[in-house]
């Protein structure tokens, strides 16, 4: 990745957990449980980041590493 997009992010780290959270905070049972909700989670992530955080960088793709449902 691109130095100046690695800069962005840190320097927006807390913005973009910010925006995590809220967005994990609107999903219903049913969006948390659906086959596909890594895929649709990934997506809206990165929209989000790249539509409400970042200005000069953008997200071209996001990781999920565990997703734990409770």
């Amino acid at each position: 990745p691109p130095v100046e997009g690695l800069a962005e992010l840190s320097r927006k780290r807390i913005e973009l957990k910010h925006h995590a959270i809220s967005l994990l905070s609107g999903l219903t049972q049913e969006q948390l449980q659906h086959p596909l909700r890594a895929e649709q989670l990934r997506e809206k992530l990165r929209a989000m980041a790249n539509q409400q955080v970042l200005k000069k960088s953008r997200v071209t793709d996001v990781f999920i590493t565990e997703l734990e449902l409770e």
